[in-house]
């Protein structure tokens, strides 16, 4: 994605050339015709038109024509699109001809694709931006559809069928759903979630998929009595491929936040219950948008809660939380060994290497969580910590660093216990020692299954796990 790399250029144009004190605010409407596969853009400026349009690099290959309604001079190279001599007010017409995959259609994150009757598209193979638009900028984008068909942004709706784009940056990836569905909407504890399920299941399978994701959210909400952010698009589309409920899920943060969750439609209920991979998709939304390079805590916050969160909310007992997460330390303790987590990270591409990444930060998390309520008579725990992040960096348009994040968790408890365990536990050698945390928590494992030896750790036990 290279939109980032036209954003100084166009700030410092724009520096010189704003016509007033207000915020501009432009107007884009976008015709979808009856394949929902040609999309036909008007995007009127207000006030100055910007010095430049531009896409992810892969919109160029979608892209039919553009032109300017008014006089003055465009030129497209690549995945940018420079205007020159506009009069105030002007307009740029293009069409957009998607080609979707229909193949291999759960890897990689957001694609333009085909999933039987409905289309989901990358914004940015569609969205021609202003590059590096000004302080409190925006855009309105108003969506004409064929009858029978809605559509699903992860950005503000303002109106029917209008939304505002708002201010994370161009290259940061989302997606825009067309197609036959009815939207769902969920109310949760703090927050408002949109469900489209693709391709309109059946009945008994759409009843099916509401409650999990309903019940998913709400065990989320148990880590500080809220869901973490206020609004959330969650698309669930059928896959043929994998041998489990979720065979891939990734979460997406352009326009907003979103969770896709490919699924295989014909588990049972029970089955998607159990199923830890929406529960920690969603806690990747206790954190703002990360370096790619910091996986050990990217991955390792919702590897902690997809087991803690899951108990809380009832969604499996106790003893298969405590047995799922042993088993998943002592699985990775033994992976890739010579190095630390933090090097792992590094280098999770490698075979196996994740494990290490994911379960390290975990085991981290669980050592942090058990550290803080110790030291401040439960006072203070990781949940709480992260009710610090949700009130001062969650709507922050830029990516965080881990040792930032790291910076802030102490700061929000008054302690150092996060950097401490960093450089004790992500940092050296060993992997981290979960099994000293386990002692203190007065859980041995025995046969695969947790043995409760200590009745005086009952109450830290619960308070970290029980349900509510």
């Amino acid at each position: 994605m290279k939109f980032f790399l036209t954003h100084l250029a166009a700030l410092l144009a724009l520096g010189c050339c704003a016509h007033s004190s207000a915020a501009p605010l432009h107007h884009y409407t976008v015709t979808v015709d009856d394949s929902l596969e040609r999309l036909d853009v008007a995007a009127c400026f207000d006030g100055p038109a910007p010095p430049m349009l531009a896409a992810d690099d892969t919109a160029v290959l979608h892209l039919g024509k553009m032109q300017l309604r008014s006089a003055g001079k465009l030129t497209i190279s690549g995945w940018e699109a420079a205007l020159s001599e506009v009069p105030d007010d002007a307009c740029v017409e293009y069409v957009v001809q998607l080609r979707p995959e229909t193949a291999g259609a759960q890897t990689g994150g957001p694609e333009t694709r085909r999933i039987g009757r409905d289309l989901l598209t990358s914004i940015g193979d569609w969205l021609w931006r202003p590059a590096g638009m000004e302080p409190g900028a925006d855009i309105e984008v108003r969506f004409n559809l064929p009858p029978g068909v809605a559509v699903s942004t992860p950005w503000k709706r303002v109106g029917r069928n209008v939304y505002r784009v708002g201010a994370t940056p161009g290259e940061w990836p989302g997606v825009v759903a067309f197609g036959g569905f009815e939207p769902i909407e969920l109310s949760i504890p703090g927050a408002r979630l949109e469900l489209i399920l693709i391709d309109n299941p059946e009945p008994a399978m759409r009843e099916v998929l509401t409650r999990w994701i309903d019940r998913a959210a709400r065990a989320v909400a148990t880590v500080y009595g809220v869901f973490p952010v206020s609004s959330l698009q969650v698309i669930v589309s059928p896959t043929s491929r994998g041998n489990k409920p979720v065979p891939w899920a990734y979460v997406a943060r352009g326009g907003g936040s979103a969770v896709h969750l490919f699924v295989r439609p014909n588990f049972p209920e029970g089955e998607f219950m159990r199923d830890w991979s929406v529960v920690h998709e969603m806690s990747h939304l206790f954190l703002p948008y990360m370096e790619w390079g910091d996986a050990w805590l990217v991955e390792g916050l919702p590897t902690y809660y997809q087991n803690v969160a899951m108990s809380r909310g009832g969604l499996i007992p106790t003893e298969e939380a405590w047995r799922r997460m042993y088993q998943g330390f002592e699985r990775a303790e033994s992976v890739g060994s010579k190095y630390t987590v933090y090097e792992a990270a590094e280098r999770i591409g490698r075979r196996g290497m994740y494990r290490r990444v994911y379960w390290g930060g975990a085991a981290y998390m669980l050592a942090v969580d058990l550290g803080l309520r110790q030291s401040s008579s439960g006072s203070y725990a990781l949940d709480t910590a992260l009710l610090e992040i949700r009130r001062c960096c969650l709507d922050s348009n830029y990516r965080w660093r881990a040792e930032d994040v790291v910076a802030r968790l102490d700061q929000a408890t008054g302690t150092e216990v996060f950097s401490a365990t960093f450089e004790q536990q992500i940092k050296s050698r060993p992997f981290p020692d979960y099994q000293n945390s386990f002692n203190a928590l007065g859980i041995d494992i025995l046969g695969g299954h947790p043995i409760f030896s200590d009745a005086e750790s009952t109450p830290l036990r619960d308070a970290i796990m029980a349900p509510r």
